[in-house]
């Protein structure tokens, strides 16, 4: 753990003493990227299929030399899907779909660690949404579903790297993440006010770039 600290205050310390590019005050720039992550595997008798799949825009102002704020839309379907078959139970059959969509609002950051043309970002950001479940049971010719619409709250931090292809346009990467969401449950009358809390970090290891223009 020790040796893990320390070489990350190593990293920390060499990406922020690097050549010292700037992306100036008043730019503009505006953004459009996706997300795309899948998973199949087999445990025991149980088969899981699962994918997600995101989209997002956005827009921002350099308030400061390579220090941003911005607005942004987020949508996303994500899919989760099991089938199990045992001698007791017969086979059974379990999905569910969400999609989701977040307007959210973001500051980044830019450093440069490479020839004016690779950059560490990290960005601060928080948001408001919808998410919108369905979910379907059937064992034996049995079919049960359920419907349910959460409004979601979030905040995060994001570590990732911009590539300059050119002086107008990069492309991104969010690599290291930590996110906070907070769900209400709407339209379900059984749990009132009920609300859930989820904490997500680490790695990320679905695919996701987005392209960047700036003017």
């Amino acid at each position: 753990m020790k040796k893990n600290i320390s070489l990350i205050v190593v990293l920390f310390l060499t990406i922020f003493s690097a050549a010292n590019a700037q992306i100036a005050a008043g730019t503009k720039a505006v953004s459009a990227g996706f997300g795309l992550w899948g998973q199949r595997y087999q445990h025991s008798e149980t088969k899981y299929r699962n994918t997600e799949l995101n989209g997002s825009i956005s827009g921002s102002y350099f308030i400061l030399e390579n220090l941003s704020v911005g607005l942004g839309f987020d949508i996303g379907r994500t899919r989760n899907y099991q089938k199990s078959a045992s001698v007791f139970l017969g086979e059974s059959e379990y999905e569910t779909i969400q999609s989701n969509y977040t307007v959210n609002i973001f500051s980044r950051y830019y450093h440069p660690i490479w020839d004016n043309k690779l950059f560490v970002l990290g960005q601060a950001n928080a948001g408001m949404g919808r998410l919108k479940s369905d979910n379907s049971y059937s064992n034996s010719g049995i079919t049960d579903t359920n419907k349910g619409n959460l409004d979601t709250y979030s905040a995060g931090v994001n570590l990732g790297l911009a590539y300059f292809i050119t002086p107008k346009f990069s492309i991104e990467t969010s690599v290291l993440h930590f996110k906070y969401t907070n769900y209400k449950y709407q339209d379900r009358p059984d749990l009132g006010n009920y609300t859930s809390r989820d904490y997500d970090y680490g790695l990320i290891g679905n695919l996701n770039l987005s392209a960047q223009f700036y003017f």
